[in-house]
């Protein structure tokens, strides 16, 4: 039995459960046994456990199936990670459990000595760790690429999007969680209504200003937010394209419910992102220090860019 970080007991493995695939294999766990993280935290550890089968020579899966189906947005690419139920082992001899969420370091996957099966639970991005310690020169967005695909059906709204945006662009993230009220994320208060003005309006300007700055390029800008409220106050600005749409963070009571449209919206600002010339996070001191376009950046392979709105000029 395995005690996850509430105290849950999780009654997964019996010394007479299912024995599983024949084959060696690392399979990462995103099943709601555990704390995960938001989206790009999950994939983080997909990625790092993909990268490990390669330098052990074992194969991967992944099961992702909390709070949906990842396969209901992201097919297998050019390696099949998706595992049958009768090929996952819960029999306690034959089972390795790495958990290492919110691990600093990759010294768990180091000490790994097993012929097992691997049940791994992550959520940091180890590849640099990973590539020092095995000599090793993984891209992150190199590897994300191999395992994922859009579904038809994303693959379908990220064209309309980019169709609408017509052109080339960059990229611009704002993470406001629960400043301007648009939903409770752990519990922050929202701000007062002065303070959610005199934080639009920072935020609308420094877009105005960027824009300003892009017009020799002809580039336009797209933007995504977790608020609702910001988008649709952006949403008249010149050559500035908003992501309209509800916004959700994955591991967050209340929120693991949501539409089937709501968790396609974080897919499509992801690909979208990634699909600029450049990313860009804008935020105050208020606001949070996102990782969402920071792996936007590694999966397309474009520069990244914090901007402080408290910062004078």
């Amino acid at each position: 039995m395995i005690i996850d970080r509430v105290g849950a007991i999780i009654k997964r493995y019996s010394i007479f459960g299912r024995i599983g695939s024949i084959d060696q294999k690392i399979i990462f766990f995103v099943d709601g046994t555990s704390y995960h993280g938001g989206m790009c935290d999950r994939f983080n550890g997909a990625i790092d456990g993909y990268a490990y089968s390669i330098i052990k020579h074992i194969g991967f899966g992944i099961r992702y199936t909390f709070p949906f189906n990842l396969t209901d947005f992201l097919v297998p690419n050019e390696y099949n990670w998706v595992i049958k139920d009768k090929d996952i082992s819960n029999n306690i001899f034959r089972v390795k459990l790495i958990k290492m969420v919110g691990c600093q370091s990759i010294e768990k996957l180091k000490r790994i000595q097993t012929n097992k099966q691997i049940h791994l639970y992550a959520n940091r991005n180890y590849l640099e760790q990973i590539n020092k310690e095995y000599g090793t020169s993984f891209s992150y967005g190199y590897l994300f690429h191999q395992l994922f695909s859009p579904t038809p059906e994303l693959e379908e709204r990220i064209r309309f999007y980019k169709t609408q945006i017509k052109g080339e662009y960059i990229s611009v993230a704002f993470r406001f969680q629960n400043l301007l009220g648009d939903f409770s994320e752990y519990q922050y208060p929202a701000l007062p209504e002065n303070r959610k003005e005199e934080l639009i309006n920072k935020c609308k300007n420094s877009l105005i200003k960027l824009s300003k700055e892009q017009e020799k390029f002809n580039r336009k800008i797209l933007v995504t937010a977790d608020s609702c409220t910001f988008l649709q106050e952006i949403a008249n600005l010149n050559d500035i394209y908003a992501v309209q749409g509800k916004a959700v963070h994955l591991d967050t009571k209340g929120q693991r419910n949501a539409t089937h449209e709501t968790y396609l919206k974080s897919f499509i600002d992801l690909y979208l992102l990634a699909g600029g010339t450049k990313v860009y996070s804008i935020a105050s001191k208020e606001m949070y220090k996102s990782g969402f376009p920071l792996t936007a950046s590694y999966i397309g392979n474009i520069p990244f860019e914090r901007i402080n709105i408290d910062r004078k000029s």
